[in-house]
């Protein structure tokens, strides 16, 4: 069976030209995703897991140019799928998608923004950008309050994240100036 090349749908998806460089960070977050969701966040877990050193396994979370840097290969890659029981292609799906123990492997669906001026960014676009807050630990939370308190909770935590970014355009904007 042949697989499709993903490096060169994602170019052809997105267009991007640093699309390797993208892509190799993605997969190393994803890693991380991983290692979070289901080893406490614990490089020795996952070393033990996968039958690899932690040094092997922290360096495989260098950030990509960092001298030492392990890239996550395609064969190491197999590895760690076959490890954790992960679908074939699992480093190159979206954030949040298809954990172990998810009850729900579906895509992120982004909901349109409530300002009719913005639209959400397209799927295969977006990459979830918060390393200790996962896409499904959001909807286990909404599932396991139940519809009413899980809508205030994400309504929480959409004020305290608005909080933040409003935080952080300020410093932008004094640095600008």
């Amino acid at each position: 069976m042949q697989y499709p090349n993903l490096l060169g749908i994602y170019q052809r998806v997105t267009g991007r030209e640093n699309a390797p460089m993208e892509l190799a960070e993605h997969r190393k977050n994803r890693l991380r995703e991983l290692m979070d969701h289901t080893c406490e966040g614990k490089i020795a877990e996952l070393a033990r897991r996968i039958a690899r050193s932690d040094n092997y396994v922290s360096r495989m979370l260098y950030p990509v140019g960092k001298s030492q840097e392990k890239p996550i290969a395609d064969k190491m890659q197999r590895v760690i799928e076959a490890a954790f029981a992960l679908p074939r292609g699992w480093f190159d799906m979206p954030m949040g998608t298809a954990l172990p123990g998810q009850t729900q492997n579906a895509p992120i669906r982004l909901m349109p923004a409530s300002d009719p001026g913005l639209e959400a960014p397209r799927q295969y676009n977006m990459t979830w950008p918060f390393k200790r807050v996962s896409y499904s630990r959001i909807t286990e939370l909404q599932k396991t309050l139940g519809y009413k308190q899980g809508q205030e909770a994400i309504s929480d935590i959409d004020k305290y994240l608005d909080i933040a970014v409003m935080k952080w355009e300020r410093e932008a904007l004094a640095v600008k100036s």
